[in-house]
């Protein structure tokens, strides 16, 4: 399956706040000839309507893979992905509180990963 191929099906698309977030433009130039069926303004709104059998929709791996009944159709666009960075002030880099977060951040890299990009 290719990203061309979603035309071919009922897409579940984003209204209201949601139709100018990036996915909500990746879809309009990925598949200009979608076949939206239904709108939401949410993510979660989104995962709902994916779940009811409406139609597909690009959702986030981190919402898509917790769900076990839900098929993944395509790899993750390189359209949407995108970096996290973690900033601090150098001044408070060696405070206990922040220290020990970024520690922790550090030691579950791995995990983050799979949460945060699938």
């Amino acid at each position: 399956m290719s990203i061309g191929d979603l035309a071919n099906h009922a897409m579940i698309g984003f209204d209201g706040i949601m139709q100018n977030h990036r996915v909500a433009k990746w879809l309009r130039v990925a598949v200009p000839s979608a076949r939206i069926v239904n709108r939401n303004t949410s993510m979660l709104g989104t995962l709902s309507a994916v779940k009811a059998g409406i139609g597909v929709a690009a959702l986030p791996t981190t919402l898509g893979d917790a769900e076990e009944t839900l098929v993944q159709l395509l790899p993750p666009a390189e359209e949407l992905t995108r970096s996290w960075y973690l900033l601090t002030h150098p001044d408070l880099r060696k405070t206990t509180r922040i220290a020990a977060f970024v520690d922790h951040v550090l030691d579950d890299i791995p995990a983050l990963r799979t949460a945060l990009i699938g």
